[in-house]
């Protein structure tokens, strides 16, 4: 679902994509009440309809904010609006898991720094 940087989703202002695949769509949100930047992941247009995929969020949601550990992100809030539902989470500066693949192979040595990493 393209949104504009003049949505919002409750309390969260989109300011710009971030990226997107299979699972869903991120912004870059403004947190209005936190005046603080997150990260809010959303379904694709064509899966907004999908009751197996709302599910798989919130799955996905709950499975990230039951945990506590400096490499998983946190999940600050989880909600639906008339469109779909999204989530909230921190954000995190840096490449995605797919970006580094695609520089080509990763070291070994990095692979076991960024894994034991705390």
């Amino acid at each position: 679902m393209p949104v504009s940087g003049t949505d919002r989703f409750g309390p969260y202002e989109i300011v710009r994509p971030i990226s997107s695949g299979g699972m869903g769509e991120v912004y870059l949100a403004r947190d209005t009440r936190l005046e603080r930047d997150v990260a809010l992941k959303m379904l694709p247009a064509d899966r907004v309809g999908n009751w197996e995929y709302h599910q798989r969020l919130l799955q996905e949601a709950r499975a990230a904010g039951a945990l506590n550990h400096p490499n998983i992100l946190a999940i600050y809030d989880v909600s639906t609006d008339a469109r779909c539902p999204f989530l909230i989470a921190e954000l995190v500066d840096g490449v995605t898991l797919r970006q580094e693949m695609d520089r080509g192979r990763v070291p070994v040595r990095h692979l076991l720094d960024t894994g034991v990493s705390a």
